[in-house]
C-alpha cells in the first residue's frame, strides 16, 4: 500500500509538471507546428497518466 500511493504520487508530479511544462510553451507550439515534435513525449506521459487515472476510478 506504501508502494501504491508513492507511485502515484510520482505519477501525479510527472503529469502537473508536464501541464505545467506544457502551457508555458504553448506559444511556442502554436507558432510552429514543428515544436510540438519537442514536447512529443511530455503529452504522451501526460495520456498514459490519465488512462491510469481512468482505470484508477473505474476500480
Amino acid at each position: 500500500m506504501f508502494n501504491e500511493y508513492r507511485s502515484r504520487d510520482y505519477f501525479d508530479t510527472i503529469f502537473i509538471n508536464n501541464l505545467r511544462h506544457f502551457f508555458s510553451n504553448k506559444k511556442k507550439i502554436s507558432k510552429n507546428f514543428f515544436h510540438f515534435f519537442k514536447y512529443r513525449d511530455y503529452l504522451y506521459n501526460s495520456f498514459i497518466v490519465i488512462n491510469n487515472w481512468f482505470i484508477r476510478s473505474l476500480c
